[in-house]
């Protein structure tokens, strides 16, 4: 019985200490968590700068190096026939020509190879009609300045004929 009450009473004291240790206000501290203020030490010479380890950077003298402002060598560009090099067209075709093999010395603009295609035909065949067209529309918008000035023709008519020719200059 003795035990039953000894147990009894320490738990009670054990209680009371807890609980009043939770009695206490405690306020959060925002503080805590912040690093200390950065201090700030000046040089009397703005140019020195100081850092922990300076031998960790090496001081390098700046010299003056004169080089060429062109390089001429000789030598031979040569192509590596185990990669591949596409060859991008803007038509299709058929290659009915070549010019330049492995090996050749070539210069910038030198035709390499003639390619038929129908899509270039086309196109360069638009592009002569379009010359043609654009061609005509300024012979009529000089006669037609001729007839407006002569009063021949309205003036409406004289800037279809003038909005013809421009459409005909974009066209080419």
């Amino acid at each position: 019985m003795k035990q039953i009450i000894f147990v009894q009473g320490a738990f009670a004291i054990s209680l009371s200490v807890l609980l009043s240790g939770c009695s206490q206000k405690m306020t959060a501290n925002p503080k805590i968590d912040e690093p200390p203020p950065a201090e700030v030490l000046h040089e009397q010479d703005a140019s020195l700068i100081r850092v922990d380890h300076p031998e960790r950077f090496p001081l390098a003298a700046a010299a003056k190096h004169v080089t060429a402002p062109e390089l001429n060598v000789t030598g031979v560009v040569s192509a590596d026939v185990a990669r591949s090099v596409p060859v991008v067209s803007m038509a299709s075709g058929r290659v009915l020509e070549v010019r330049a093999r492995l090996g050749d010395n070539v210069t910038k603009g030198q035709l390499m190879m003639r390619v038929q295609s129908a899509d270039i035909a086309d196109a360069f065949s638009d592009y002569r009609q379009a010359v043609a067209d654009e061609r005509l529309a300024r012979a009529q918008l000089k006669r037609s300045k001729v007839l407006y000035e002569k009063g021949a023709i309205a003036q409406k008519d004289l800037e279809v004929i003038q909005e013809a020719e421009e459409k005909a200059d974009v066209t080419v």
